[in-house]
């Protein structure tokens, strides 16, 4: 019989079936372990737990047992048992970052209270019915609601809270709008495209939730009225809405950095916005919001096949000469080969969480609206000003228009007027 099928008294009977006082000797534990496959380690454990148990079970009459378990063995005993359920309480915090049932059956029964994020793409943006026709496609992530950045630890470069994620949001939004309905009025639009590329909210992990500007309820409910309003902006400007939405690895529920991709979005407070976003626009057709369990959406626009995702999955390895480039090509790469073994064959792979701007030929990073932070910054990527990854589909398949919409820096905090001299 293997050890791990052994019972408690099992393995007590084993130990006792051997001369007590001959298991402090090395040979006699290693027969043990031998017997029963396990280390001595594991034979000494449950020597020590034996020996605490009789001593609790019979009072000790003899200098020989006295010196066998002395008072001191007890408690260091007990001070080991009460560590190693520390540890082990530990442990299990940091699994389950946010461990409330009610929250997680939110999470799991919110497709039970009145609308489903699974809608199919719209089949207006899979053709165009005229060659002056063309999809502008507006991405927004890592806006990081939330988040707070202290323009110091940042060199003065960046300054980050609700007020200000609010303002650029919005302004970016009216910048997209402008440019496409005033600026190219010559074209002809049957609805715009609107990416939710995660991130959306900063969450209370990463050792940011002592600096948080609002809780994570709250942070919550404030997305959700964004990105409400966002939505309404669009769908007044260009009628036909269609969102892919996926979440990042800050909504996640559990402490894993890259979160697993087997109902990914059912761990993530994201799904809560995502869906109270698609619920208030229930009654208007024009408006569909498309999620995934796994976080991974695959859509057509005029036939140029993207693949979606938020990017925390993408393993950074450094940069050298090429920047993060190398890194995104390796993912791109991979990418191709298993969708294209699973009939998921995409043209552009599409994601955010690295807070840059790219666009080529297949790849497109989406840059943020909280920009320049602390973890940009430990990762040594490029400075670039916050704003917003957008481009536009012709009816031939081909990305045109591809631009970087950018929000100003107006940094409440001044850097200081002189720096220190050393002498």
């Amino acid at each position: 019989m293997k050890y791990k099928d052994l019972s408690n008294v099992d393995k007590r009977s084993i130990i006792e079936y051997y001369n007590f006082d001959s298991l402090t000797k090395t040979e006699t534990v290693r027969d043990i372990a031998d017997d029963y496959d396990i280390s001595t380690r594991t034979v000494y454990e449950w020597i020590d737990k034996i020996q605490l148990e009789n001593i609790t079970e019979k009072p000790i009459n003899n200098e020989q047992e006295i010196s066998i378990v002395s008072e001191e063995s007890k408690k260091i005993y007990k001070l080991e048992e009460e560590n190693k359920s520390l540890k082990k309480a530990l442990n299990e915090a940091k699994n389950h970052v946010i461990d409330s049932d009610d929250i997680k059956n939110i999470i799991y029964e919110i497709n039970n209270i009145g609308y489903h994020n699974d809608s199919l793409i719209p089949e207006w943006i899979e053709k165009s019915s005229s060659s002056n026709e063309i999809v502008p496609v507006f991405c927004l992530s890592d806006i990081h609601i939330g988040s707070v950045i202290d323009a110091s630890n940042v060199n003065y470069t960046n300054e980050y809270n609700i007020d200000i994620a609010k303002e650029r949001i919005f302004q970016l939004v009216d910048d997209f709008i402008d440019m496409y309905k005033n600026k190219l009025s010559n074209y002809e639009y049957r609805g715009c495209v609107c990416i939710f590329g995660g991130d959306m909210i900063e969450n209370a992990m990463h050792g940011t939730e002592e600096v948080n500007d609002l809780t994570v309820v709250n942070q919550v409910i404030e997305t959700t009225s964004i990105l409400i309003e966002v939505v309404k902006r669009l769908t007044n400007a260009f009628s036909n809405i269609f969102i892919p939405s996926v979440s990042g690895n800050h909504g996640r529920l559990i402490a894993d950095k890259y979160v697993k991709n087997n109902n990914r979005l059912d761990h993530s407070l994201e799904k809560i916005v995502y869906h109270y976003v698609g619920l208030h626009f229930k009654d208007n057709e024009n408006v569909n919001l498309h999620t995934s369990a796994s976080d991974i959406i695959h859509f057509g626009v005029n036939g140029l096949k993207f693949r979606l995702e938020h990017g925390d999955n993408i393993k950074f390895t450094g940069q050298a000469i090429s920047g993060p480039l190398n890194s995104w090509e390796r993912a791109r790469l991979k990418r191709v080969g298993t969708d294209s073994a699973t009939g998921n064959h995409f043209d552009i792979l599409i994601f955010g969480h690295f807070h840059q701007h790219l666009i080529s030929n297949k790849i497109i990073a989406m840059d943020s609206t909280k920009g320049y932070d602390t973890y940009v910054m430990s990762m040594a990527l490029p400075y670039a000003l916050p704003g917003a990854t957008t481009f536009a589909v012709n009816s031939r398949g081909e990305v045109i228009f591809g631009t970087n919409l950018k929000c100003r820096i107006k940094t409440k905090t001044k850097r200081p007027d002189k720096s220190i001299e050393l002498f």
